[in-house]
């Protein structure tokens, strides 16, 4: 893990030289594990969103509520 750590901030050292800040830390984030998962879920979270906003809709316009 170390050796990965370092193989890592290392190529991120070149990169950030050759070509700035900005793609270095893009290319930093392709091998980030956490961003990798949070990426994955962003579909998962869209749908509990949108299932979240169904239901205060639903509940807005339910007059037994008022």
């Amino acid at each position: 893990k170390e050796a990965d750590f370092i193989k890592r901030q290392i190529r991120y050292e070149v990169v950030t030289a050759a070509y700035g800040v900005e793609t270095a830390y893009q290319v930093l984030l392709e091998t980030d594990l956490q961003m990798q998962r949070a990426i994955t879920e962003i579909p998962k979270a869209r749908t509990m969103a949108d299932d979240l906003q169904r239901l205060r809709s639903s509940r807005d316009g339910d007059p037994r509520r008022n």
